[in-house]
């Protein structure tokens, strides 16, 4: 069963966003933020780190942003944006356990492919 499906591209000023169902993946939370390892897809076998300053890093992909918000996490790397509908950061050692305590909501930090 395919975990990752795109299901469509939406225009957004300059870039797009890929928005995908939830994928599978592993997650491991540090001081630094969110270390998420997808299974399958586009950024599938390398880490895409998620950082508290809402930075985001996957080798392939180089430095990007990240913010969360509606029931889903989205990153940019380079102007394109990746949505992940469905995916919530949450991790049982982390003092801000939920994406609300990150302060990369999408409402108040979007990705800057977003804002006008």
């Amino acid at each position: 069963m395919r975990s990752l499906a795109l299901i469509g591209l939406v225009a957004s000023g300059a870039s797009a966003t890929e928005h995908n169902v939830p994928p599978s993946h592993d997650l491991v939370c540090n001081e630094n933020g969110y270390v998420l390892t997808l299974r399958e897809g586009r950024f599938a076998g390398r880490p895409l780190y998620l950082g508290n300053a809402c930075d985001a890093f996957h080798a392939p992909s180089g430095d990007g942003n990240w913010c969360w918000g509606n029931g889903s996490v989205s990153v940019e790397f380079s102007g394109q944006a990746y949505s992940f509908s469905g995916m919530e950061l949450a991790c049982e050692t982390r003092a801000s356990a939920a994406p609300s305590g990150s302060g990369c909501g999408c409402h108040t930090d979007p990705l800057p492919s977003w804002r006008q």
